[in-house]
């Protein structure tokens, strides 16, 4: 059976206190195939961020995001989740669900069986708020989790039901894939927890929620979503653009072992120049048009915290013999 590679997505605000066990279930996943946790630190005041990067541990993986469009928003922290996330699947819970151990292995397989692109944990009385399993591809092409739907309630439900719908907001569509909620134990707690970022938005968001969900010619997310410029990461995790360029274009499995070489353009003068634009810009990103042998590359690297993409033709035809 095809294993695919799981991301598996928690979001914390407030949360640390909950964040700090669960993460001990989530490690404990015994699923097959490859798979990472991604925590979304959404402004927390509790310093989740610095709390995953003191674990160590390199299936786990952290964003830090400043720029945050609301006190507190689910669905964009979750959207930032999704953004950043590596897996071809993703696998939501909450930062205080406890997954059992088979909790991956077993959402992957309902999904393999039923050939579904979205599973949701489902009890009696419902699913567990904002669980679920759902494609990456599928997650795109709806748009994610809607961003008009500020504070709890609904917009998991709104979630599920454009999955369902392909994308067009209905009431009368419902997971058809489910996998049972006794997976993912809850740590019970009251509404003072929830209300915490919210004001007196938590009156009114389940309402206010519901009532965009019933607008079937609404357009979710139009101007983008899951969008943040002001954001630290920790971890094997790339920002949205070098995912996607990462996921057309294969990198070796392995890091080159390649020697030091001083040939190339990088004099004293050229490194005080870049070291001081690298101080002011403080980019998050830089590509390198011609990269040669690398030695500007590893010098931006030696000098900020940037992700670095380097391009060259390498190709001898067009660079001659004479030059190689």
């Amino acid at each position: 059976m095809y294993l695919p590679f799981v991301s598996l997505i928690t979001t914390c605000k407030g949360r640390l206190h909950h964040l700090r066990e669960t993460i001990q279930s989530m490690l404990m996943q015994d699923y097959a195939g490859p798979w990472e946790i991604v925590v979304v630190d959404y402004d927390c005041p509790d310093g989740t961020f610095d709390f995953v990067r003191s674990l160590d541990l390199p299936r786990v993986r952290c964003v830090k995001v400043s720029d945050t469009i609301a006190p507190w928003s689910m669905a964009h922290a979750r959207n930032v989740g999704a953004k950043f996330a590596n897996g071809s699947v993703l696998a939501f819970v909450d930062a205080d669900n406890h997954p059992a151990p088979e909790y991956l292995a077993t959402g992957v397989s309902a999904m393999n069986q039923g050939g579904a692109s979205l599973c949701v944990p489902m009890c009696d009385r419902g699913g567990i708020a904002g669980a679920c399993f759902v494609t990456a591809a599928l997650y795109h092409a709806v748009r994610g989790n809607d961003e008009s739907m500020i504070g709890y309630g609904y917009d998991d439900i709104d979630f599920y039901a454009r999955c369902e719908s392909e994308g067009r907001p209905s009431f009368r569509h419902f997971p058809r894939c489910t996998i049972s909620s006794n997976l993912l134990r809850l740590i019970h707690h009251g509404d003072e927890i929830r209300t915490e970022f919210l004001g007196d938005v938590m009156a009114e968001s389940i309402a206010r929620n519901q009532e965009i969900g019933r607008d079937p010619s609404r357009a979710v997310n139009l101007n983008g979503y899951g969008r943040t410029s002001r954001y630290q990461t920790h971890g094997a995790i790339y920002p949205p653009a070098i995912r996607d360029l990462r996921r057309r274009h294969q990198w070796p499995a392995e890091r080159p072992n390649l020697g030091h070489n001083d040939h190339g353009w990088m004099g004293e003068g050229n490194r005080r120049i870049l070291a001081r634009l690298l101080t002011e810009i403080d980019p998050r990103c830089v590509l390198e048009v011609g990269t040669w042998l690398g030695l500007s590359a590893r010098f931006i690297l030696d000098h900020s915290s940037a992700h670095v993409v380097t391009v060259d033709l390498w190709d001898q035809a067009i660079v001659g013999p004479a030059m190689l």
